[in-house]
């Protein structure tokens, strides 16, 4: 009897179990799928007029694929200064330049990552989640966070821009006085001074908008980031202009919307080096269009006159 009684009991237990088990297995793919944006450095203490530099990383989980990060980050801003981000070697593509307000103690980027990143290889020695660097120097003694903001988000490669669970770790740095200090670190210069490649090859096009020609470019450099571009148009004499390098960003309103002159494209690291691109003209001006052509033919009929002339006067002298 007490067998039988016990039966019913035995059945509701396992029940409930099978459905705490099964609540468990539908749950763990969900607790893996976030994604972590976090920082690190390379020490903790710095001391006041140092240069040090911060990565900005993310870690995915191996179902994963992410395919676009909104970053937004909050410093201590009377303790640091952002000196620069840099976005060498970011997995990222950047839809424009890092934001940087240093008045707010802000930093914000936004970047994409064609074909998506599931994390990194098992087995790989290097770090390959990087998304960038920011450098930092400190101005005042005190406790500094740096930390990112509710607002930041990643998105899954899915095709539908799904909003990926997200855990953010930000990094608390001490910054003391350096009275007693007798070298002070510069984290960002000691990385510079090892920069010797040129940035990437690049193309670039030229796309109309709203019936004006605009000239697009883009590149990557895998040391110390890109700096700026700078766009020549070389003028003809035509335009009555003096080519300048103009610094740029992508896409530039070309200023010779005939497309009749040669372009150049140059692009900048954070270390000073430069790749140059230079694109023919699109429509190459006729020779009896060129007042260039023009004027030598010109001169070359003024030189003649002018000979024949002295010529002339030279005879009737005898």
């Amino acid at each position: 009897m007490k067998m039988q009684n016990l039966k019913p009991q035995f059945k509701i237990k396992k029940y409930v179990v099978l459905v705490f088990l099964l609540s468990v297995s539908l749950a763990l793919p969900l607790i893996g799928q976030a994604v972590e944006l976090y920082l690190e450095s390379v020490k903790d203490v710095y001391y006041i007029n140092e240069t040090f530099i911060i990565d900005v990383r993310i870690d995915v989980d191996a179902h994963e694929s992410i395919n676009a990060i909104e970053a937004y980050l909050k410093f201590s801003n009377d303790i640091l200064e952002v000196k620069d981000f840099s976005t060498g070697n970011s997995i990222l593509t950047f839809i424009e330049k890092p934001k940087i307000n240093q008045e707010r103690g802000l930093i914000s980027f936004t970047g994409i990552i064609p074909g998506g990143y599931s994390g990194r290889i098992p087995g790989d020695p290097g770090k390959s989640n990087l998304l960038g660097k920011i450098i930092f120097y400190s101005i005042s003694s005190g406790t500094a966070e740096i930390i990112f903001k509710d607002s930041s988000q990643a998105l899954l490669s899915d095709g539908k821009g799904t909003l990926a669970k997200l855990i953010t770790k930000g990094v608390t740095i001490e910054v003391q006085p350096s009275q007693d200090v007798k070298f002070l670190k510069d984290e960002w210069q000691e990385e510079l001074a090892k920069d010797k490649i040129i940035p990437e090859d690049f193309n670039s096009e030229i796309i109309k908008i709203d019936d004006k020609y605009y000239l697009t470019f883009i590149t990557k450099d895998k040391d110390s980031g890109i700096d700026h571009y700078d766009v020549l148009e070389k003028f003809s004499i035509l335009s009555l202009r003096i080519a300048r390098w103009v610094e740029t960003d992508s896409p530039y309103l070309l200023k010779d919307q005939s497309l009749s002159n040669r372009i150049e494209i140059k692009a900048v690291d954070k270390a000073g080096n430069e790749r140059i691109v230079k694109l023919p003209a699109t429509y190459s001006l006729p020779w009896y269009k060129n007042y260039f052509i023009w004027g030598i033919i010109i001169l070359v009929i003024l030189s003649c006159l002018s000979f024949r002339l002295w010529s002339y006067l030279k005879t009737k002298e005898y």
